[in-house]
């Protein structure tokens, strides 16, 4: 019995070409940085998170911490930062004698320690990964 492959060397080329995107990601991921941007930005019109659970009610209007994030999208690597000492208090919230509930703007959730990414936008931003590294491999 013999067995025949055929389109090896075709997909050894998009792969090729695949592979050679991915070292090149700056203009996917400044794009998403501005996507990002915005979803932060609707988070606080909205008064809700990404995923869009209302926030608790509050006095102010979050102030400068709006405006307190940056996010950036260089290398591989895609950054939101806040430097804003309230930040943390107002995004994910306090307890105690004082508790203050969270408003979180950001697509990340709280987790023991730590942070994890929020499914409602990073499950867009993989597949628009995906979109991105295959776009140009199905036509050269």
């Amino acid at each position: 019995m013999t067995v025949r492959i055929e389109g090896l060397a075709e997909l050894r080329e998009r792969v090729e070409r695949m592979r050679s995107r991915a070292q090149d990601l700056d203009p996917f991921l400044a794009a998403e940085a501005e996507r990002l941007e915005e979803v932060i930005d609707e988070a606080w019109a909205r008064r809700t998170s990404p995923a869009g659970e209302p926030w608790p009610p509050s006095e102010g209007d979050g102030g400068s911490l709006r405006t307190a994030h940056r996010v950036t999208g260089e290398g591989q690597e895609l950054q939101i930062r806040v430097d804003h000492r309230a930040a943390s208090f107002q995004f994910f919230g306090t307890s105690g004698e004082h508790a203050n509930p969270a408003r979180n703007p950001l697509p990340v959730e709280r987790v023991g320690g730590g942070f994890e990414r929020a499914p409602a936008f990073w499950d867009e931003h993989l597949a628009r990964l995906k979109a991105y590294l295959l776009a140009e491999t199905e036509t050269a």
